[in-house]
């Protein structure tokens, strides 16, 4: 990739954006109800397709094991189970009773998923199947989940500030992560299984165990800001309501990269899954996809 490449075709903001496990492939999604494909390697980052099927807007998108797979999380509390080869739904998963605001698959084995809803229920899913195989219950609204590394533990964050560790063999709440002040926006474990990134609606990106990353302003009036580490792990990025693309030194917590160009809230940075590509998604309808080296 030699330069920076403008995706347009959404009609509406695009709220989430992610590389296929291999980085063959972008896929973004948002407000319009429509997934979109990219070709990243073609010279002009051609569209392949649309796949559509949601009645209300798209809140996350996940890839599967395989590039043959996408999962879609939608304010229509549902989620759908995409085949991307031949562009058509293969089922919905239903049984949240509220939006569907975050899900993540697991790292390693079959497709299981775990979704976070504003009905305040984290679930797990087999996408072979169309029921929930388990369900755990609070009393607040949940915007953001992730897998550990071996698959044991549920990391999951909400409106109480707070992040937590739900051990799914027990279906139980064993430890809760502090340091927040607002609410969780968007989690992510490192490509290590090592450390956790957090942001928040307190305008700090958090990585436990080392620092505190303070990051800029941010326009929380409605968007969900996600967070994301890059392949090796020394890259941290994080959504910005100030239109800015901001990529921080894991380590350091020193900001390295400040990118401008977006006229509206950056809501999610993806970075490529082996080189030093970013692509970021954006309230005004566009999708920036270029190298951080050139």
């Amino acid at each position: 990739m030699s330069q920076t490449v403008q995706l347009i075709g959404h009609q509406g903001e695009i709220y989430t954006n992610k590389f296929s496990r291999d980085g063959d492939y972008l896929a973004s999604a948002g407000y319009d109800r429509l997934i979109y494909f990219w070709d990243v390697f073609d010279p002009q980052c051609k569209n392949l397709g649309v796949l559509k099927g949601h009645k209300n807007a798209i809140l996350d998108i996940q890839w599967g094991q395989e590039n043959s797979r996408l999962y879609s999380a939608s304010s229509d509390r549902q989620i759908f189970v995409w085949d991307t080869e031949e562009f058509t739904r293969v089922r919905k998963l239903k049984g949240h009773q509220n939006v569907v605001n975050s899900i993540d698959v697991q790292r390693v084995g079959s497709d299981i998923l775990v979704s976070g809803s504003d009905d305040y229920t984290v679930k797990i899913w087999d996408a072979r199947a169309k029921n929930f195989i388990s369900s755990y219950e609070l009393n607040y609204q949940i915007t953001s989940v992730s897998f550990n590394n071996t698959n044991d533990y549920v990391f999951f964050g909400g409106i109480d500030n707070t992040i937590k560790a739900l051990n799914l063999k027990k279906n139980a709440v064993e430890f809760v992560l502090l340091g927040h002040t607002d609410t969780i926006t968007g989690i992510q474990l490192s490509k290590s299984g090592n450390f956790l990134v957090s942001n928040s609606m307190d305008n700090t990106i958090n990585k436990r165990c080392l620092n505190t990353v303070m990051g800029i302003q941010h326009n929380f009036e409605k968007n969900l800001l996600r967070c994301s580490w890059n392949h090796d792990d020394t890259l941290i990025s994080g959504g910005s309501g100030d239109r800015f693309v901001c990529i921080w030194n894991a380590e350091t917590g020193n900001m390295v990269h400040r990118l401008g160009g977006h006229h509206g809230s950056v809501n999610e940075v993806a970075f490529h899954p082996k080189k030093d590509i970013i692509a970021s998604c954006s309230s005004d309808k566009t999708i920036y996809l270029g190298d951080l080296n050139k």
